[in-house]
Protein backbone atom coordinates (compact mmCIF):
# COMPACT_ATOMS: atom_id res chain seq x y z
CA UNK A 1 0.00 0.00 0.00
CA UNK A 2 3.04 2.78 0.68
CA UNK A 3 4.75 1.88 -2.43
CA UNK A 4 1.54 2.42 -4.58
CA UNK A 5 0.60 5.39 -2.67
CA UNK A 6 4.50 6.82 -3.34
CA UNK A 7 3.57 5.78 -6.91
CA UNK A 8 0.83 8.10 -7.07
CA UNK A 9 1.97 10.97 -5.34
CA UNK A 10 5.57 10.97 -7.79
CA UNK A 11 3.04 11.06 -10.55
CA UNK A 12 0.98 13.61 -9.06
CA UNK A 13 4.06 15.87 -8.36
CA UNK A 14 5.69 15.32 -11.91
CA UNK A 15 2.14 16.59 -13.20
CA UNK A 16 2.08 19.53 -11.62
CA UNK A 17 6.09 20.12 -12.10
CA UNK A 18 5.12 19.64 -15.45
CA UNK A 19 1.77 22.32 -15.45
CA UNK A 20 4.55 24.67 -13.51
CA UNK A 21 7.11 24.90 -15.86
CA UNK A 22 4.89 25.21 -18.90
CA UNK A 23 2.87 28.18 -16.78
CA UNK A 24 6.89 29.36 -16.65
CA UNK A 25 7.06 28.82 -20.16
CA UNK A 26 4.13 31.23 -20.99
CA UNK A 27 5.20 33.37 -18.44
CA UNK A 28 8.91 33.73 -19.69
CA UNK A 29 7.59 33.85 -23.55
CA UNK A 30 5.83 37.14 -22.71
CA UNK A 31 9.16 39.14 -21.07
CA UNK A 32 11.70 37.16 -23.43
CA UNK A 33 11.37 40.06 -26.29
CA UNK A 34 11.69 42.43 -23.66
CA UNK A 35 14.80 41.14 -21.89
CA UNK A 36 16.25 40.36 -25.81
CA UNK A 37 15.87 43.86 -26.63
CA UNK A 38 17.46 45.05 -22.93
CA UNK A 39 20.84 43.11 -23.38
CA UNK A 40 21.18 43.50 -27.62
CA UNK A 41 19.88 47.00 -27.83
CA UNK A 42 20.45 48.49 -24.59
CA UNK A 43 23.54 46.79 -22.85
CA UNK A 44 25.32 45.62 -26.30
CA UNK A 45 24.42 48.68 -28.30
CA UNK A 46 23.91 46.98 -31.23
CA UNK A 47 22.49 48.95 -34.07
CA UNK A 48 18.26 48.70 -34.38
CA UNK A 49 17.53 46.84 -37.51
CA UNK A 50 13.87 46.75 -37.93
CA UNK A 51 10.81 48.34 -35.32
CA UNK A 52 8.03 46.78 -34.22
CA UNK A 53 4.78 48.31 -35.26
CA UNK A 54 4.69 49.90 -31.41
CA UNK A 55 8.70 51.19 -32.14
CA UNK A 56 10.38 48.72 -30.27
CA UNK A 57 13.35 47.36 -31.95
CA UNK A 58 12.16 44.38 -33.09
CA UNK A 59 13.80 41.18 -31.87
CA UNK A 60 11.85 38.97 -34.50
CA UNK A 61 14.17 35.70 -36.10
CA UNK A 62 15.38 37.27 -39.17
CA UNK A 63 16.62 40.26 -37.59
CA UNK A 64 18.45 38.29 -35.21
CA UNK A 65 19.92 36.30 -37.70
CA UNK A 66 20.62 39.62 -39.64
CA UNK A 67 22.49 40.49 -36.49
CA UNK A 68 24.35 37.17 -36.17
CA UNK A 69 25.55 37.49 -39.61
CA UNK A 70 26.19 40.86 -39.89
CA UNK A 71 27.64 42.58 -36.36
CA UNK A 72 31.21 41.72 -34.79
CA UNK A 73 31.13 41.72 -31.25
CA UNK A 74 34.60 42.08 -29.50
CA UNK A 75 34.86 41.80 -25.55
Amino acid sequence: MLARQSVELSERIDTFGAAGLRSGWRRLQHRLPKQIQEILFEKLQLPVISKTPKGQPSTSESVLRNLLNNTSYQN
